[in-house]
């Protein structure tokens, strides 16, 4: 609490203020900027802005969605805001506005987060960056509206995986009710996230369907896609969300991959798991990290190399 009214304090002697997340953003990343912007208004600070790029059109329902900027230019931010960014490197082409500010500060929840800025505030009991931010809104006594609420919903509800991943909880049951109870449009938001998808994307998750191979005994679900995937498809970066899903949800599997290539030496890989399966730990040994259950990285060298690297970390965490 004291952290929280430190935070109140920095807020209060900033004239400009930038809030920003991870790039590309998820439904936590961008529910919990634009719930903070728009507190912050409340808090006598109108002039504080939210900077995101490489939005997915499924958050475009989102209230304030076109409030985010993808650029700026001019003085640096007096107090630069990050939130469900466990570290600062991943806000990408904003990093430089970040570390350009006076003053800067964090609130997340990853447990991979060291602390980030001048002051943090890390919960990992939250389930998402979105409790964080409704603490602090607590704290700060700002009442919600129906758009803060409907966007901390959105956060909560897509980092739980609506309400079915291992890190849903009492509290998180009980932050979705006062959300709700505040005028936070459910029905909307779960018509939005949870029951449309573009022809792509299906397509997309076909293709790895395909590709899908079980190891471990039908312990381990490995998907690598490789450019020629992409460029019959049409896909975009943010179409591979939620695809690694697919892998993690047969019966049996314990550990769910997806390798893709990002660019010529360089790939990126989104894990699962179902039950007991650290890997958050696989991730943080190969750089990355995330959740115990849902988490991800970017791995030097080919598709081959970085298959034959995570398979290593995969089968260490397996073993008894």
């Amino acid at each position: 609490m004291k952290k929280m009214h430190r935070l109140l304090d920095e807020i209060g002697r900033a004239e400009t203020i930038a809030v920003l997340s991870h790039v590309p953003p998820d439904g936590d990343a961008l529910g919990s900027m634009l719930a903070f912007v728009e507190a912050l208004a409340v808090l006598g600070k109108p002039q504080a802005r939210a900077f995101s790029a490489e939005v997915p059109g499924t958050y475009s329902f989102m209230p304030g969605i076109d409030r985010l900027e993808s650029g700026w230019e001019g003085d640096a931010f007096d107090l630069a805001i990050i939130v469900d960014c466990a570290d600062a490197r991943l806000t990408g082409a904003f990093l430089p506005l970040y570390r350009g500010a006076k003053r800067t500060a964090s609130l997340d929840h990853h447990m991979c987060n060291a602390g980030n800025g001048d002051l943090s505030f890390i919960d990992t009991t939250a389930s998402s960056a979105a409790q964080v931010v409704l603490a602090f809104l607590g704290a700060a006594r700002v009442e919600l509206t129906k758009s803060m609420a409907t966007n901390l919903y959105v956060g909560v509800s897509t980092d739980t995986g609506n309400f079915c991943f291992s890190n849903t909880n009492g509290r998180t049951f009980r932050d979705a009710a006062v959300l709700i109870e505040a005028g936070a449009d459910h029905q909307t938001a779960v018509t939005q996230l949870y029951k449309r998808r573009s022809l792509i994307k299906t397509r997309l998750i076909g293709r790895a369907i395909q590709n899908l191979e079980l190891l471990e005994g039908g312990r381990v679900a490995l998907m690598v896609m490789d450019d020629p995937d992409f460029e019959a498809l049409g896909t975009t970066e943010l179409d591979f969300e939620g695809v690694v899903d697919y892998a993690r949800d047969i019966e049996g599997v314990e550990v769910a991959a997806l390798i893709r290539k990002i660019r010529e030496g360089r790939c990126r890989v989104s894990l699962r798991s179902k039950f007991t399966a650290d890997v958050n730990a696989v991730a943080q040994r190969l750089g990355g990290g995330g959740h115990e259950r849902a988490s991800g990285c970017s791995v030097g060298g080919t598709l081959q190399e970085a298959r034959e690297r995570l398979l290593f970390e995969i089968d260490k965490e397996l073993r008894p």
